[in-house]
């Protein structure tokens, strides 16, 4: 079962939220956070004062895409968070300590949770339909999106599918102590740091999905893998096979390239050995590393077969080229020690 994509809205670090425009690319950075758009334009003001962050950016990322489909109530509302409401979380635990765990308020604790985006977007519709939430590190999304694909198979329509993930000041500063983030504060062209570590992101991305496609809808997702192997070839053949396509048939691959020395190494000789005639692209100079961050990938994907254009900003070698149509796209992500994901989407002829 394919899974059509009516609509997508994504709030992330670049402008991305009303269409990006690729000639006014924000510069990668150590630390890259939302351009968020003007909440008071969606939610009134006394409902936005008792929202964190994440909440509005997962709210409004979710409720837009509704919109903007035609549809008031989804058949199903699937989120995925790797950290879920970091902010809240602190703010819970500096409460403990500072009441010695007396009279805390159950306010905090309930907005702390990881499935409080989801709850929230609930709410806001009214809707009681299903409601899930995953949480499985880097592979969050791809856990939601088999889910989605399982949910569709019984004829359940109209998933709203997103990954949210929110950076904050504390959470950059623990993973900086510990050396995951890249030490300067520009970086040129990610594919080729000699560095270790990574950029710091976050962003909110959601998709309406149907079994069926409608006239907007350009893309679609074919299937998707999630697997912990030493070889992800065989992960990727397998997939092709099930599909009936061939490695020709893979015009464009993004992967998950980061930055990081060792992990820039271990994507380009994947790339090299296994998909040597596709366009290599990248994506996370565009969001940055976090967990759900192949939410955006999926956005971006959709966004190339869309307007059948690569932009020479995500390719991994510029002078690489595209041929006259873009069919299929594989997004393809790594994390240690070996978890290999892989989302195949394909472009929709209607």
């Amino acid at each position: 079962m394919s899974a059509y994509i009516i609509n997508s809205k994504a709030i992330s670090p670049q402008f991305s939220f009303n269409g990006i425009d690729w000639d006014c690319i924000s510069p990668a950075s150590r630390y890259m956070s939302a351009k968020e758009p003007n909440y008071k334009d969606f939610f009134p003001v006394l409902k936005l004062r008792r929202m964190s962050r994440i909440v509005k950016m997962g709210l409004t990322s979710a409720t837009e895409c509704l919109k903007e489909s035609g549809i008031e109530n989804p058949g199903a509302i699937i989120t995925s968070t790797g950290w879920g409401c970091l902010e809240d979380t602190f703010k819970f635990l500096d409460e403990i300590a500072e009441k010695k765990e007396q009279t805390l308020s159950p306010a905090t604790f309930i907005q702390s949770t990881h499935n409080t985006v989801g709850g929230q977007i609930a709410l806001m519709l009214n809707c009681q339909e299903y409601n899930n939430v995953y949480v499985n590190h880097t592979s969050s999304f791809e856990h939601g999106l088999l889910d989605a694909l399982m949910l569709l198979n019984e004829n359940v329509n109209n998933i709203l599918i997103g990954g949210v993930d929110e950076l904050t000041q504390m959470d950059f500063a623990l993973k900086e102590k510990a050396g995951y983030w890249k030490a300067e504060d520009k970086i040129p062209h990610l594919p080729d740091c000699k560095s270790g570590g990574t950029l710091a992101g976050e962003g909110s991305v959601f998709f309406l999905l149907n079994s069926e496609p409608l006239n907007n809808c350009h893309s679609h997702v074919q299937d998707v893998r999630i697997r912990t192997e030493e070889n992800a070839k065989g992960i990727l053949l397998e997939l092709l096979h099930d599909k009936d396509l061939q490695i020709s048939d893979i015009q464009v691959c993004i992967s998950g390239i980061n930055g990081d020395y060792n992990e820039n190494k271990l994507y380009k000789d994947f790339l090299t050995r296994n998909l040597g005639n596709s366009v290599h692209c990248y994506y996370k100079h565009l969001c940055g590393q976090y967990d759900t961050s192949s939410a955006f990938a999926l956005w971006l994907a959709n966004e190339v077969i869309r307007k059948q254009i690569v932009p020479e900003s995500i390719k991994v070698e510029p002078k690489q080229k595209v041929g006259n149509r873009i069919e299929n796209i594989l997004l393809y992500n790594y994390s240690e020690p070996n978890d290999h994901a892989f989302i195949l989407v394909s472009k929709t002829s209607i």
